[in-house]
């Protein structure tokens, strides 16, 4: 799935209208994509994430540009039985760190826009009674 944001459109109150498209909160492009296996008892799924670049405020200034991000997921599930399975994955596969950028209210990267965290890996073990 792709979004386009054509105009985002902000009353203020007072009568001043303002534009927020590609700023950080409305990115122009975001992107979203998922590819899903099932052989057997397997299942294997990767989820792509993308976000077009923004700004952190407007202006012309370099400090408040973020750069686009793509994140990778992967997840690998084994069913045991009708009501056991087996689950494990990697999200941010390819490990990316956000960018630095000025004029944010959260500090100095747009946690909003990027995973902080980094790359993490997770298993979860079910069983239905």
């Amino acid at each position: 799935m792709h979004t386009y944001t054509d105009r985002v459109i902000s009353d203020t109150g007072t009568g001043e209208k303002l534009r927020l498209e590609g700023l950080i909160d409305y990115p122009r492009h975001r992107t979203l994509a998922t590819i899903g296996v099932e052989t057997g008892d397997w299942t294997f799924v990767a989820y792509a994430n993308r976000r077009g670049r923004a700004l952190t405020i407007r202006t012309d200034r370099p400090e408040a540009r973020i750069p686009s991000s793509f994140y990778l997921d992967f997840t690998a599930r084994l069913n045991l039985s009708g009501q056991t399975y087996v689950q494990a994955g990697v999200q941010n596969i390819t490990d990316l760190e956000p960018a630095i950028t000025a004029y944010n209210d959260t500090g100095n990267f747009a946690a909003e826009f990027y995973d902080p965290i980094g790359r993490r890996y997770f298993a979860s073990f079910r069983h239905h009674f």
